[in-house]
């Protein structure tokens, strides 16, 4: 047997080198999980620039720029192990959105001086749903302002006239786009371009949102986690909508115990007297119940407006039931008698210790009371009509249910 020769065996090494070693470097690239965003831009001028940034949770980030070659030529690499949301902008400050996953080659052509109405790309789904809807939205604010600007150009005795058919039709616009956008989320329900469709702001308003949208929001919410369940993007969409479910229960929740047409919950607490006194001791009347406290300049301001209403309406068989939180018994006796309201019923909720006040106390959580001063308006029979409503309209409320 003859011995193989170092030549021939280099000769060998060599074929299989250059037939296995291309597969072997593309199987490694796909590893590393490179992005590639690169195209061509039409009229460039010369030196352009172009910049890519990554649109991280409260900031952007730059990542890479270039110069532009003369042909407008350019290509970034950037390594990531998830999808990403980028930014490209040109030194004129024209921006297009990409969502990038993992191995993707991304190719951009369009005209540099009217890069996001003009351009078009491949290599990215998701991408391209962003373009469609960022172009769709530069449509929409066209229309929009187009005809706000009809209306702006009226003479003063014909904006009237043409004021309501010019809403018509920015609202029908504003309608439309929001199906182009829902219907987007449900054809691709686990792309992060879906996050782009439902963030989507029109004349400073949230056009999909969580009063209308809910079920669209939790639905793209499972996909999304599905899909990409350690993206920092989802998690953040995750946490707002779990955030929001949370208030949302606590708020229904607290309109079952006192919403309007709910029976008043019953309050039971000491007068200034530490005499025991309770809201059901006033059945029969009509009651303005009214949290407050003493510390509070709003709610001083109010107790003037009280005390005006108060002589007024005392003799319909109407009463004030002021609960006062947060402050010590000292300073709600002085406020009491420095305000002059000592001619209804007060009654205080007691501190958690000395002078320490106690702004959690049952009574407060039971009626929610977020923020003070904070008035029901509870019928003859018991049940709450109103509430939240602010001091200058308590008069309004008592005559329509006074006289």
């Amino acid at each position: 047997m003859k011995p193989i020769s170092l030549i021939k065996l280099s000769f060998s090494i060599a074929l299989l080198y250059l037939f296995f070693m291309p597969a072997y470097f593309k199987t490694l690239a796909a590893q590393n999980k490179y992005v590639t965003v690169k195209g061509k831009l039409n009229n460039t001028p010369e030196k352009s620039k172009l910049y890519l940034y990554e649109i991280d949770i409260q900031s952007i980030v730059p990542l890479d720029s270039t110069v532009l070659k003369k042909n407008g030529k350019f290509s970034f690499n950037i390594y990531t192990n998830e999808t990403k949301l980028l930014l490209l902008r040109t030194n004129k400050n024209i921006m297009i959105k990409l969502a990038a996953n993992p191995g993707e080659i991304i190719n951009i052509n369009g005209d540099f001086n009217d890069l996001l109405m003009t351009y078009t790309l491949d290599g990215s789904n998701d991408s391209e749903i962003i373009r469609r809807i960022d172009q769709k939205m530069m449509s929409v604010n066209q229309k929009i302002h187009y005809n706000y600007n009809i209306l702006n150009k009226q003479p003063a005795e014909n904006k009237e006239r043409i004021y309501d058919s010019i809403n018509v039709i920015i609202n029908e616009t504003v309608d439309e786009f929001k199906l182009f956008l829902l219907s987007l989320i449900n054809e691709t329900p686990s792309s992060l371009a879906s996050l782009i469709a439902i963030n989507q702001v029109l004349m400073n308003k949230m056009i999909i949102n969580y009063e209308n949208d809910l079920d669209t929001y939790i639905k793209l919410n499972k996909s999304l986690l599905e899909k990409h369940p350690n993206n920092k993007h989802v998690s953040l969409f995750n946490n707002n909508l779990m955030d929001y479910l949370n208030l949302k229960a606590e708020h229904d929740a607290i309109e079952q115990r006192a919403g309007i047409g709910v029976k008043a919950n019953d309050i039971t607490l000491f007068d200034t007297d530490s005499n025991k006194i309770s809201l059901s001791d006033l059945k029969g009347k009509t009651i303005l119940l009214h949290f407050w406290n003493p510390s509070c300049d709003v709610c001083r301001e109010e107790n003037k407006l009280l005390h005006q209403l108060y002589q007024k309406y005392r003799n319909m068989e109407f009463e004030i039931f002021a609960v006062s939180i947060g402050t010590s018994w000292r300073d709600w006796i002085y406020a009491i008698n420095e305000d002059k309201i000592n001619t209804w019923k007060n009654v205080k909720i007691p501190e958690e210790g000395i002078d320490v006040p106690n702004l959690s106390s049952y009574y407060v959580a039971l009626y929610g009371v977020k923020s003070i001063p904070y008035s029901f308006l509870i019928d003859k029979n018991g049940f709450i009509i109103n509430k939240g409503f602010k001091g200058d309209v308590m008069d309004e409320l008592l005559q329509d249910v006074l006289q």
